[in-house]
Formats: structure tokens, C-alpha cells, sequence
């Protein structure tokens, strides 16, 4: 029985099917990353494994792309384990379906009787353990196989795989499509620069503030009680001398100071309560502010530039011409822009305020007095 098992896991394995969905979502992982990172579809030519490509120790690659290539290597390695696991459980649930009397009558040869007349998915790996070491083998020999095909050939064979998929699907435009059309337009030298004047006069002309803790304050309601004055104020700003450059080694170290600006329950989208606000909210707005203009942007090219093919996007997520016009129904019908969107967020995020203050300071300094001049 441990034979038949073990043949099982090998006629399950498609060989074929596995490299084209390796090489599918490699050939994308590089094209995604076109425009902002070039540097990983230049070296497709210059190493003839896969092996020597994620090992790849270039001087053109940032810190940043160093853990971007960590990242497809690692990302690599679980698409190859998840289908090794999806053929384990299609495996497993194909002997409880078809193979149960047969074990159970080669269990009662050995001298095992079950107290169910149905097997658990453990209990076929207890008994068998054999045809599941066999399995991980295979699978051990087949991933380190996968890891010495040139990654050249694999983007080509992704780009094929993908090509057809398009054509049998009549797809013309897709969420990849759209996001490197976004990425195409997309300028952070143009994001940093307003950042950056931004925070040059959030310090030359700001102040800061300290936060008082107000004592709590008591009313009398009709009946007599007393109850807590319903302000829910959080305390009052006292200003406390001005900022200066050399008090911020980065930037988050503004953050967390005040503006001085509050915002009143009445116009708290997120809650019922008023506070005050900090740096941090002002340029957090800023960036998104700056993306969601751009993906209006994008999308205006599209619907003048590309009619036909940004129609058949809108058919295949249900959107009619008003909602293809509409930066928020595309965010809730795409799930990879609008994950796109916030990892982008994130990312710029962390840069910005992993900045240096001085070098953002002068940066924001100078284009504050261009702009005087």
C-alpha cells in the first residue's frame, strides 16, 4: 500500500504546470518592478541560474533592492512549497475518498484495528510514513532543480505563459497594466519636493507646543447629577519656544510635536472626539494626497489615450463608464491597486521620515526662497 501511495504524490506532480506557474509569476515580479528597479531585469542576462541570480552581489544594487531580491527569492521558494503542500492535500484527500477500505484492510493484516471506519490525515502519515519521506525527497530534489534554471529562460517562458493566458481570456488592460501605467507617471522627486518644503517651514515658521492636562470639570444636569462636561478635551497647547533645525536628526523626530491646530469633533471623520494635531497627520495627508491626485491623473490619461483597452478593464470588474472614472470604486474593485497603492504609501512613508532633517531642511530651504525670488 505504501507503494501505491507513494505513487500517488508522483502522478499528482506536473512538472509543467509548476515551472509555468514559477515562471509566470516571476516574469511579473520583474516587470512590476520595471520602472522603479531596471537593475533586476538587466541581470537576467548576466547569470545562468537562478541560484547566482538571487546570490547576486552587484554595486549597482541599493540596500533596498539587496532585501527586494531576498524578498523574490524567499517568495520564489513558497510559491514552490504551496503547490508541493496543495499536492499533499489533494493526495491526502484522495486516498480518505477512494483508498480507505483497501488501508483499512492492509492495517488489519498488520494487526491494527481502528475504532473509526474512516481514516484521519495523520493517521495516513503515521502509518505510511515511508511514501511521505519519499514525497519530501522529491520535493527537496525538485525545488533545488527549479533553482538551477536560468532566469532568462523563465521570464521568457512567464511571458509566453502570460501572452497566452491574455489572448484565451480576450484580456486587453489589467491591474498590472494600470499599475505600470501609474508607475510610469508617478514622480517622487516631485513628492519629495513639496515634502520637503513643507518641512522646511513647519520648522523655519512653526513653534512648538506643549500638552496641559485639563482637571475635570463638573455640570449639573435637570435632575441634579452631576456628570463630566461632554467636551471630551484632551488638554490645551502652550506654546513653548520656537523650533530649530538642530534639535531633528530625522524627520520623524518632528512627527510627534504639535502643529497647534485642533481638529473638532464635528469635523473627526474617524470618531466623535476633537484633538490636536501633529506633524505626522499633515504629511501622512500630503503623500496621500499626492497619490490619489496621480491616480486621478492616470486614470484621465487612460479614458483619453486608451479607450478601447481601459473599456475592457472596466468590463472585467463590473464597472460602468462613471465608476471607471472613479478613483474610489477602482479601489474597491482592485485589490492589487489598491494593495499597490498602500504598500506604496507605507514605503514612502518609511523613506520620509527615515530621512535626514538637515539635508530635507536646506532641500525645502532653497526651493522656498526660489519661489520668493
Amino acid at each position: 500500500m505504501e507503494d501505491t501511495i507513494e505513487k500517488l504524490f508522483l502522478d499528482s506532480i506536473s512538472q509543467e504546470e509548476v515551472l509555468c506557474e514559477i515562471a509566470s509569476r516571476f516574469y511579473e515580479t520583474i516587470e512590476d518592478l520595471a520602472v522603479s528597479h531596471g537593475v533586476f531585469r538587466r541581470m537576467l542576462w548576466e547569470y545562468e541560474s537562478f541560484v547566482a541570480y538571487f546570490a547576486a552581489e552587484s554595486e549597482e544594487l541599493t540596500p533596498e533592492e539587496d532585501d527586494i531580491l531576498l524578498d523574490m527569492k524567499n517568495t520564489l521558494g513558497m510559491a514552490l512549497e504551496d503547490y508541493f503542500e496543495a499536492v499533499e492535500d489533494h493526495v491526502i484527500q484522495r486516498i480518505q475518498q477512494e483508498f480507505t477500505h483497501p488501508i483499512l484492510e492492509d492495517l488489519r493484516k498488520r494487526g491494527i484495528v481502528l475504532a473509526q471506519p474512516y481514516l484521519h490525515e495523520e493517521q495516513i502519515e503515521e502509518f505510511y510514513p515511508g511514501a511521505f519521506e519519499a514525497y519530501d525527497r522529491l520535493k527537496q530534489r525538485f525545488i533545488e532543480k527549479v533553482f538551477t534554471l536560468s532566469p532568462q529562460k523563465a521570464y521568457k517562458q512567464g511571458e509566453a505563459a502570460l501572452a497566452r493566458y491574455r489572448n484565451d481570456k480576450g484580456i486587453l488592460f489589467d491591474e498590472r497594466d494600470f499599475i505600470l501605467a501609474y508607475q510610469k507617471g508617478f514622480s517622487r522627486e516631485q513628492l519629495w519636493d513639496i515634502l520637503a518644503v513643507k518641512f522646511y517651514q513647519a520648522i523655519h515658521y512653526g513653534r512648538r507646543y506643549r500638552l496641559e492636562q485639563l482637571e475635570d470639570e463638573f455640570g449639573v444636569l435637570e435632575d441634579g447629577e452631576e456628570d463630566q462636561v461632554a467636551e471630551r478635551d484632551d488638554g490645551v497647547l502652550i506654546p513653548d519656544g520656537d523650533f530649530a533645525i538642530d534639535q531633528f536628526e530625522y524627520v520623524c523626530d518632528l512627527c510627534t510635536e504639535y502643529t497647534g491646530r485642533r481638529v473638532l469633533a464635528a469635523e473627526n471623520e474617524l470618531g466623535d472626539e476633537a484633538y490636536w494635531t501633529t506633524y505626522q497627520e499633515d504629511f501622512q495627508e500630503l503623500i496621500a494626497l499626492y497619490l490619489m491626485n496621480h491616480l486621478n491623473q492616470v486614470i484621465q490619461e487612460l479614458e483619453r489615450d486608451r479607450v478601447e483597452e481601459y473599456e475592457s478593464f472596466g468590463k472585467i470588474f463590473g464597472m460602468n463608464a462613471e465608476q471607471r472614472k472613479d478613483p474610489e470604486a477602482i479601489l474597491q474593485r482592485c485589490d492589487k491597486i489598491n494593495y499597490y497603492l498602500l504598500e506604496l504609501n507605507e514605503n514612502l512613508w518609511t523613506e520620509f521620515t527615515e530621512s535626514r532633517a538637515m539635508q530635507l531642511y536646506q532641500k525645502g530651504e532653497s526651493m522656498d526662497q526660489q519661489t520668493k525670488s
